[in-house]
């Protein structure tokens, strides 16, 4: 029954697990000016018809994240009269600065709709505009607009944090996603402190819901963020999410309520039992191997890689890397390379990457790079472990194009110190020639007696021939390790 459930829980997990890596987008808020042109065609008196080029006024006062709107004007000399275009735009912008969405526009008595593209590159605009009448004289009409934004960009302050929600001592990352032309950020957390750093980290101590705002300032001016009762710390029991002092079916319910989608499930501090702000699977996870373990909630004994203490970039640790730690064919390869930490990856601060120096040249098979997590956990305690992890490889030597697993990763472990025993084999499903982060999830990880006393895990990365590619790559990220009683 147990077996049957850990698997019910770890497919449900693994269709709602979502890794989501979005990058800023560029700040298109400004004053721009410019010129741009108007071709006038098919229009019902055709003296009206013709090529107008105007100096164009544009101004985009709003953006949240993706999306902007502003207004533009286009002053017009014809035959010695001077006459304005009235424009309206709205529409996303993308990582690489490319823009769309749509305009309406009124000149004198007539007005239209029409859709844009166009470009962002630094502080020059482009913008392609086509369109029609839908009123007055009807015209068709197209626009070809360039314009330069002017000075620098007003502060419009914005702010994240991670974990929002804890017991005390509770450390908060902050993250400023502030836009605009800043020097300088005032930071009040609620509790009395605050900071002048871009991104500081806080620790609360008082228990109580903590109201945190953030000012930015530049010579174009200033803007003020605030979150009410934003952090909140309490000594709770995590799991219960309904704060009946019972974790039961009913927890496990409002957070499965809460996944898809429906958020009017008020949430206290327990609900959320990893720290990350959020209510997902991991939470219904923990809630239902705390009911087959008769109410003692699990034990978290391995926390994820970008939690823990790196003084470095370059520092191995929480890893320690040794030679091959098991070659079943006998050979090891002379280009073997030690484990690495990747700043590059993933939404982490820090991934390994097995293979800092990508596929070494060979027709052999063997380890290349084995380490241990340099962590003796004590499972004493427990019956078993769920261990979860991230992987994301664009390994795929294939020299023979005829074996279905010639790279792979290897996950091994040792009770109290003893021979390492090999678990699991990672092989098949990183067949792909591009990048890709999956979730890893592997519930009752060996079963442990009762006398023993302590686990160690390894990662090792194997190749059975490979033409050599020092591009490619193999990367491991937020290994956690949860002892189930």
């Amino acid at each position: 029954m147990k077996k049957l459930l850990y698997f019910l829980i770890s497919s449900l997990f693994l269709l709602a697990v979502n890794a989501l890596h979005a990058d800023a987008v560029p700040d298109i808020r400004g004053e721009y000016s410019g010129m741009y042109t108007t071709v006038v065609s098919n229009c019902t008196d055709s003296e009206s018809n013709g090529t107008y080029n105007a100096t164009l006024a544009m101004s985009i006062s709003i953006q949240s994240l993706n999306t902007f709107s502003g207004s533009a004007t286009g002053t017009f000399n014809v035959d010695g009269f001077t006459a304005i275009e009235y424009i309206q735009l709205s529409g996303t912008i993308t990582e690489s600065g490319q823009i769309s969405g749509n305009t309406s526009h009124t000149f004198v008595d007539t007005g239209g709709e029409g859709t844009f593209t166009g470009q962002l590159s630094g502080n020059t605009l482009s913008i392609e505009n086509s369109g029609h009448d839908t009123y007055g004289e009807t015209c068709t009409y197209t626009r070809s607009m360039s314009a330069t934004r002017e000075g620098g960009i007003t502060p419009s302050a914005s702010f994240s944090a991670n974990p929002t929600i804890g017991n005390p001592p509770l450390s908060v990352n902050f993250s400023d996603e502030s836009m605009g032309t800043i020097t300088s950020w005032n930071w009040n957390f609620g509790d009395g402190a605050s900071s002048a750093i871009q991104n500081p980290s806080h620790i609360y101590t008082d228990e109580g819901k903590h109201s945190v705002s953030l000012i930015v300032s530049g010579p174009y001016g200033a803007d003020t963020a605030t979150k009410t009762d934003y952090i909140s710390i309490a000594k709770v029991t995590n799991g219960d999410i309904n704060n009946d002092n019972v974790i039961d079916l009913k927890d496990a319910l409002i957070c499965l309520i809460i996944v898809s989608g429906d958020t009017s499930k008020a949430i206290n501090l327990g609900g959320d039992v990893n720290g990350d702000g959020k209510i997902g699977m991991e939470e219904v996870l923990y809630i239902l191997q705390t009911i087959i373990n008769d109410g003692e909630p699990n034990q978290l004994l391995f926390a994820q890689f970008d939690q823990l203490s790196i003084a470095s970039p370059e520092e191995i640790s929480p890893l320690k890397c040794e030679g091959v730690i098991y070659d079943p064919w006998g050979y090891k390869l002379s280009e073997y390379t030690n484990m690495k930490l990747n700043t590059d990856s993933n939404s982490a601060p820090y991934s390994i990457n097995l293979i800092p120096n990508g596929n070494p040249s060979t027709t052999e098979s063997g380890i290349v790079s084995s380490a241990i997590i340099n962590r003796l956990l004590d499972v004493s305690a427990y019956n078993s472990v769920i261990i979860s992890f991230w992987a994301n490889s664009t390994s795929n030597p294939r020299i023979n194009s005829i074996h279905n697993c010639d790279s792979g990763l290897n996950i091994r472990y040792r009770l109290d110190g003893g021979a390492w025993q090999h678990f699991c084999c990672y092989c098949g499903q990183h067949k792909t020639e591009t990048s890709g982060w999956r979730y890893m999830d592997i519930s009752g990880f060996p079963i442990l007696t009762e006398n023993t006393s302590t686990i160690e895990f390894a990662f090792e990365y194997y190749i059975q021939n490979s033409n050599g590619d020092s591009s490619v790559y193999y990367l491991i990220d937020d290994f956690k390790v949860i002892g189930v009683e």
